[in-house]
């Protein structure tokens, strides 16, 4: 920007002079990044509407429209910068850094804020070129003086491709950098600040589907900065409902007492608001409280290295200080709570908190408030108290009727943006907590729910629940009426998985009329649990139907998983096949498609027989005849650890040095090798990494294996042959400060069991150091 006469004396008259020597560091740093930029790739900054002055706190949006004009494939990513999402590593320079800090550095970088752990951006290979970004300057830097800045952007967002095969993989990060541009930021200016505030307050609400004209709303407002936006937010946030601070507007919110130059301030505001009798105290509101707190108390870092990661320790470990006290406090000012906000705030601390030991309020009087007004609570809170780990604390006969309420009355999804589909899908999972709890206290009355949804026309609740009976099979009455529905019905989805679990032969005439005449259009999961259904009642067709799906190759996604695909859809508790399915799967080894053969090699290494290994070691080799050169698309990883890692037959360490032989130019199987270095065919070691009283969830580790119970670890360690000892290593309990912690004589018990059985087998178990 050309600045103009008065424009410049503007700037003298509001802020301090330049420093020239940080503008011609400014200047020196962007022409050596543009001199970097790749070849033929060019960013171009602007302003939308050529909008260069801005009063301090207010939005201010960039575009940049980045280009390329050679013909090396690129990839690029040309979603809107969140700040929040991994991958596209934008970053704006500013000639005066220290009047305009990156106000949310810290916080993204942190390890309290736990990083981003969601899907990262959208690279794409094909498409329109250049392409334009809409950026917002403030999520980068936040302008504290008045005058004159100059900015520009550097960006990865155009990586160079290498084309290998069907996959396409970035050759590295390629920075950059744009053009520079000016912008003028006004002396601070109290009239404008609150009329900004007077006309947005009234559309300032937190809503979970309310688009982007919520967001927006709450970002104008959080980059006020001012006492009065902080106090809006710290009200409007005590009247939420959401369960976490990332719903729309309560982000915006809370990134805004994060990134205030008025942090502090904001924490005692939010102190304060607590004690207000109709101020609904949600888990958000006093989880992000604490945060705060903890910035507050360890604020921007720099250092790098093991000080950072220092200080990070201490600010996570400062989170849970406060908010312990501040749980506490909460709970001195529950009694003065009236209406709805004290069934919010007997919600927020009847949560149970494993990381605030010292916090003990009256659960059995907060769990009857929250009984007695569980059908107003948000559905949120009623399905976290329906959880595993809430449940057993409000469990009773009075939760009956509240539960009957609910379920009953469940509204439609209030979402315009899904499909019909995706809404009753949606409202199945809804629906289940809501059913399983009502099953739990009256099982009678759950059954005849079930058996209802089931002959629906339109069930209600998902395939997962509904085939929960323990029935092997449905009255004849209403099996006839699911295999109608089916028939009738143009969308197979809510129907086969019932059908694959509780038909009978009876059924088999008209389901194999109808497996025939959509044969074309079934889904895979839908054809899949139809196959199992044929294993189940009638293993000889069942097989023949798998093999015409081989032989048809009608849809590669079908019936290059078809073995995997019935792995997935058959029960949990499944432990071989039938001899008709193995017979299937050990012909399908054979088939040209590698991928094909593999599909089966991973269905034999998990349930096939003893018969099945030698069939997979000959795959295992005709793979190897053909060379890394012409194979790197897996195959061989997936029939090399179906073979090493099946529950039915054990590999020893010899045979895992064959199979790493059989491959030296392969890195794609060097997973399946966790081998001590001191492991062999008669000594190996076992490490005991988590273990229960239950025996249940436990993890055990022993050569290549990794057992996830104490009834896998004793069906793993029956295979090993007399003479071996195994060397018992490791941590036995690392969870020793857990309240379910296992006493040394708990784990002394363990033990001695576990030598006893071995004995019997003539294997020695011997403790490691």
């Amino acid at each position: 920007m050309l600045l103009t006469a008065g424009t410049a004396a503007k700037a003298a008259a509001t802020d301090a002079a330049p420093d020239t020597s940080a503008s011609l560091n400014f200047d020196a740093r962007h022409t050596q990044d543009v001199a970097s930029n790749p070849e033929g790739v060019t960013c171009v900054l602007r302003l939308p509407n050529s909008k260069t002055e801005f009063h301090m706190g207010e939005v201010i949006p960039l575009e940049a429209t980045i280009a390329w004009n050679k013909e090396e494939r690129y990839r690029y990513c040309p979603e809107r910068e969140t700040r929040v999402r991994y991958g596209a590593g934008d970053e704006f320079i500013v000639d005066r850094e220290e009047d305009a800090p990156d106000p949310l550095g810290v916080y993204f970088a942190s390890l309290l804020n736990g990083g981003y752990s969601g899907p990262g951006h959208s690279w794409q290979t094909e498409g329109s070129k250049p392409f334009a970004l809409e950026m917002l300057l403030n999520n980068w830097r936040r302008f504290d003086k008045a005058g004159v800045y100059r900015i520009y952007l550097r960006t990865n967002r155009v990586q160079l491709q290498k084309p290998d095969e069907d996959t396409i993989y970035s050759l590295g990060p390629m920075r950059t950098a744009s053009n520079a541009v000016s912008i003028e930021i006004l002396p601070s200016d109290p009239a404008w600040s609150s009329q900004t505030l007077a006309k947005e307050l009234p559309r300032f609400v937190f809503t979970q589907d309310g688009g982007k004209g919520s967001a927006d709303v709450a970002r104008t407002i959080r980059l006020l900065d001012t006492p009065e936006s902080i106090q809006a937010i710290v009200d409007r946030w005590a009247k939420s409902i959401f369960p976490e601070a990332r719903a729309i507007g309560q982000n915006e919110s809370y990134l805004g007492l994060m990134g205030s130059r008025r942090r502090s301030y904001a924490i005692e505001r939010m102190q304060v608001k607590m004690q207000d009798r109709d101020a609904s105290i949600g888990d958000a509101y006093i989880s992000g409280l604490s945060e705060l707190q903890a910035f507050d108390r360890y604020p921007d870092i720099t250092t790098p290295g093991f000080v950072k990661w220092e200080i990070e320790r201490k600010r996570n470990k400062a989170k849970y200080e406060f908010l312990q006290q501040n749980l506490i406090d909460l709970w001195k000012t529950f009694r003065q709570k009236r209406g709805a906000a004290r069934t919010q705030t007997a919600f927020t601390l009847f949560l149970p908190r494993q990381y605030v030991p010292k916090f003990n309020p009256a659960r059995k009087m907060l769990g009857e408030i929250l009984t007695a007004r569980f059908a107003s609570l948000p559905q949120y809170e009623q399905t976290t108290l329906l959880g595993d780990n809430v449940w057993p604390q409000i469990r009773s006969p009075k939760m009956l009727k509240p539960l009957y309420d609910v379920y009953r009355n469940l509204p439609s999804i209030p979402n315009s943006t899904q499909t019909k589909a995706e809404a009753e899908e949606y409202q199945k999972w809804r629906r289940d907590p809501f059913f399983q709890r009502i099953n739990d206290l009256d099982p009678a009355e759950g059954r005849r729910i079930i058996l209802e949804e089931i002959q629906s026309a339109h069930p209600r609740l998902s395939a997962d629940t509904l085939t929960t009976l323990p029935d092997a099979a449905l009255p004849p009455s209403v099996e006839a009426k699911l295999v109608s529905n089916l028939e009738k019905s143009g969308d197979a989805a809510p129907f086969t998985p019932l059908v694959s679990r509780y038909a009978t032969q009876a059924s088999l005439p008209r389901l194999q009329i109808l497996y025939h005449a959509q044969r074309d259009r079934w889904t895979c999961e839908a054809q899949s649990e139809l196959l199992a259904y044929f294993l189940r009642v009638e293993p000889y067709y069942g097989a023949a139907e798998i093999k015409d799906v081989l032989t048809q190759r009608k849809n590669k996604d079908c019936y290059q998983n078809v073995f995997t695909n019935l792995i997935r859809v058959m029960p949990l508790d499944t432990k071989s096949i039938s001899p008709q399915l193995e017979r299937a799967a050990i012909d399908a080894l054979n088939d040209p498609d590698r991928f094909v053969a593999a599909d089966a090699a991973k269905l034999l290494g998990r349930l096939g027989s003893l018969d099945a290994e030698p069939e997979i070691w000959a795959l295992l080799r005709r793979l190897q005849a053909l060379g890394q050169s012409t194979i790197d698309d897996g195959s061989r990883q997936y029939v090399a650890d179906a073979l090493a890692s099946s529950p039915v037959w054990l590999i020893t360490h010899r045979q895992l040095e064959e199979i790493r032989g059989l491959f030296p130019d392969s890195g794609d199987i060097n997973h399946i090798f966790v081998l001590s270095s001191v492991d062999s065919d008669d000594h190996i070691y076992l490490y005991g990494d988590q273990i229960h009283g239950d025996g249940q969830d436990e993890v055990w580790r022993i050569g290549q294996y990794t057992l996830n119970s104490r009834a896998e670890l004793l069906r793993r360690l029956a295979q090993y042959p007399k003479g071996t000892i195994i060397t018992l290593n490791g941590p036995l309990n690392p969870l020793s400060s857990s309240p379910d912690a296992l006493t040394t004589a708990q784990l002394e018990k363990i033990v001695s069991d576990l030598q006893a059985v071995l004995l019997k087998q003539g294997v020695q178990l011997e403790r490691g150091k």
